[in-house]
């Protein structure tokens, strides 16, 4: 059976091979007493975004393995494009790779970045 702690931020790994779902995650929350609630931040990013290299979401509580960041209309990779960390207890998303250098891939200034993400 899957379980989740009130306090845990990712559901841990099932050694018996329980195949997760979206469904019974969605259960396991719902069991512990907690809310899953889907939500989106849309960013034009600014000279300071670009040369910090990062965003910061207006969230604290984000489950990181179910972000999906977009440049533009182009979806990213996680750990390829970004990671996702939290720093002084704010959510950030940090551009890694080609992204994160020079490159004509690069964000620039006045570029859109779209991210769609779930809170517990």
């Amino acid at each position: 059976m899957l379980r989740i702690s009130p306090t845990a931020r990712s559901i841990p790994f099932d050694p018996a091979g329980t195949r997760f779902t979206a469904k019974n995650v969605r259960d396991a929350i719902l069991q512990a007493g907690l809310s899953l609630e889907a939500d989106r931040a849309n960013f034009v990013l600014t000279s300071q975004d670009v040369s910090n290299g990062y965003i910061e979401l207006p969230v604290t509580n984000v489950v990181a393995n179910a972000t999906s960041v977009f440049l533009g209309r182009l979806a990213l990779f996680p750990d390829l494009d970004y990671t996702i960390s939290v720093v002084s207890g704010k959510v950030r998303i940090t551009f890694t790779g080609n992204l994160a250098t020079s490159q004509p891939e690069s964000p620039s200034v006045g570029d859109n970045v779209h991210v769609l993400y779930w809170t517990v």
